[in-house]
C-alpha cells in the first residue's frame, strides 16, 4: 500500500512542492548524490489530490471526511 510512504508520520519524512519544470533538475542534480529517498507522488492544484497511480478524490470529499469524524465519533 502506498499510503504508509505518502502519509508517514516518522521524523524522516518531508513533503516538498517544486513546479512542475524543475522536478527532473530536483531529483537528478539536487537529490541524486545524497542517497535521499525522494519519489515524485503527484501533482498540486485543482479540485482533487491524486497521489501517483492511485484513484482521485475530490478535495470537497477529503474536507468533509477531515470536519465529521470526530463529531460522528462522539455520537452527534
Amino acid at each position: 500500500s502506498p499510503i504508509p510512504v505518502f502519509f508517514g508520520e516518522d521524523q524522516g519524512r518531508y513533503l516538498v512542492t517544486i513546479a512542475r519544470d524543475k522536478v527532473d533538475w530536483f531529483l537528478t542534480e539536487r537529490i541524486k548524490d545524497t542517497g535521499v529517498f525522494a519519489p515524485w507522488i503527484g501533482v498540486t492544484g485543482g479540485r482533487e489530490l491524486k497521489l501517483g497511480e492511485a484513484r482521485a478524490i475530490s478535495l470537497e470529499a477529503l474536507g468533509q471526511a477531515h470536519e465529521s469524524w470526530f463529531p460522528a465519533f462522539m455520537g452527534n
